[in-house]
C-alpha cells in the first residue's frame, strides 16, 4: 500500500461495506488459504479440532473451513 499511496494518492479510495451491496465482488484468497492453513498444521491435534479435519483421503481441510467461515463473516 505504501508503494500505491506515495505513486498513486488518488487510487485508494474508503468505502464503507454498505456501498457494496448488491454488487458482485472477486477476492484473491489464496493468502486467505495459505494463513489457514499454516494456523492449521502448526497446532496440536488436541488443543484444536481444525487440525484434525480431512478428507477421505487423509488430506487436511482445516484451512477451508477457516476460509468458509471467514466469507461468511464477509457476506
Amino acid at each position: 500500500m505504501d508503494l500505491l499511496r506515495s505513486n498513486s494518492p488518488d487510487s485508494i479510495k474508503s468505502r464503507d461495506i454498505k456501498y457494496f451491496s448488491g454488487m458482485s465482488l472477486a477476492l484473491d484468497a489464496s493468502m486467505s488459504m495459505y494463513q489457514f492453513l499454516v494456523s492449521t498444521q502448526g497446532i496440536s491435534s488436541d488443543a484444536n479440532f481444525l487440525t484434525s479435519l480431512t478428507d477421505s483421503e487423509g488430506n487436511k481441510t482445516g484451512h477451508l473451513l477457516g476460509l468458509f467461515n471467514r466469507t461468511l463473516l464477509l457476506i
